[in-house]
């Protein structure tokens, strides 16, 4: 009965992934302050209702150009506490999935001295929703020659932190030049306080460990496909090598999706999704009523291992769209660090659900006069065929 509950809970959803993730990256040099917003296209119609009458294909560029001409709206900087208007700005398509606007702002104080103070203020982050987070990283790009040439994120890290839409601005200490980073919610120092009030809290910081946590513990097409390979292992044992094919399957299409290696459209990869969901319930359905060959069968794992294996190269796909939507493939970024953390993430998401999951169900199949695998098997199969059918549908149906 808890199992079925469980199952229930899962499928009460009406998406299967959380709202999304955006990236800031914002850069102190000597001369200017850069900033680079990274935005997934399907939060745009969030920011701007698609026109009556517009195709499709024309919306993206549409969109950009209008985030262009409201970029001093979108991002407001304050250096040293003053406000600094932007000196430029373009918004980019990159590919179908990505929009980036590019803002530069002047590094000028007050006082005309060094910034150590700034204050980000991402204002339309409420207008992407609740799910949506931003995850704003702070460089310091000072004391480069200048001659060369650095990337928009080519300076030393001095604060990471997540913006949502009840928290949409932070604040940072810019230490002073050649000294160490100070932590990223430090209070400002005895003379910037008697220059202004103290800021706002600042948010809570968030790493991509944490967003692969987030992701699998909000994608529920990802954990009701996990829930239904569960429900029919008989043993420890068994689950162990289940979920060993499908952690190794999609690590290995993560990592090729994030280095661009291989690309498939959302279009394609979601409904795939669903139809795994779709055919993993199905087949259990089909084994309990006995038309698959026995428990005893000593093929049975070994084919359903297979099945969890093909299956989980089609999830890594989608897990790697949440890191497509960082820009990264698309950005002078580093890979590797974001990578490792975010399926190290999926994976301590994935290993704590069916470590709660999979003893509940081991506890069920032990009690004879439940007969879990002639009632229950079936009917939370069922609950799974529906709703994985539901999903199918209404991706394929998308626009």
């Amino acid at each position: 009965m808890v199992a079925a509950c469980a199952l229930l809970g899962i499928a009460r959803a009406a998406w299967a992934h959380p709202t999304g993730l955006s990236v800031l990256t914002v850069q102190v040099e000597d001369r200017r302050v850069r900033a680079e917003m990274v935005l997934p296209t399907h939060a745009l119609p969030r920011l701007y209702p698609q026109p009556a009458g517009m195709k499709d294909a024309d919306y993206a560029a549409w969109a950009a150009e209008r985030l262009e001409k409201d970029a001093a709206d979108v991002l407001e900087l304050r250096l040293n506490y003053a406000p600094v208007s932007p000196a430029s700005a373009r918004a980019r398509v990159e590919d179908e999935s990505t929009l980036f606007l590019d803002m530069e702002f002047p590094a000028t104080t007050p006082d005309g001295g060094p910034v150590t103070a700034l204050q980000v203020y991402s204002n339309r982050v409420p207008n992407l929703g609740e799910g949506h987070r931003q995850l704003v990283e702070v460089h310091d790009g000072r004391g480069t020659p200048p001659d060369a040439t650095l990337s928009i994120d080519g300076g030393r890290v001095v604060a990471r932190h997540a913006l949502t839409a009840g928290q949409f601005s932070a604040f940072v200490n810019i230490p002073p030049l050649g000294t160490a980073s100070t932590n990223p919610a430090t209070q400002p120092t005895a003379r910037s306080e008697m220059l202004a009030p103290p800021p706002a809290p600042a948010p809570a910081a968030l790493s991509f460990f944490h967003l692969g946590v987030e992701h699998i513990l909000t994608g529920y097409d990802h954990l009701l496909f996990l829930a239904a390979l569960l429900l029919v292992c008989r043993g420890f044992g068994e689950a162990a090598k289940i979920i060993t094919c499908f952690t190794a399957a999609h690590s290995i299409t993560l990592a090729l999706a994030a280095l661009d290696v291989v690309r498939l459209s959302p279009r394609i990869v979601e409904p795939m999704i669903a139809a795994s969901i779709v055919y993993v319930a199905a087949e259990n359905l089909w084994q309990s009523r006995g038309a698959f060959d026995s428990a005893d069968d000593p093929h049975r794992v070994g084919r359903r291992m297979l099945i969890t294996f093909g299956f989980g190269l089609v999830h890594g796909l989608g897990f790697a769209s949440a890191l497509r939507e960082a820009g990264l493939g698309s950005t002078p970024r580093g890979l590797l660090g974001p990578l490792v953390q975010f399926n190290l993430g999926v994976e301590a998401g994935q290993l704590a659900v069916a470590a709660f999951v999979f003893p509940i169900i081991l506890a069920l199949r032990n009690r004879p006069s439940l007969k879990f695998d002639r009632r229950w098997v079936p009917a939370c199969s069922a609950v799974v065929v529906a709703v994985g059918g539901w999903w199918l549908i209404t991706r394929i149906a998308a626009p």
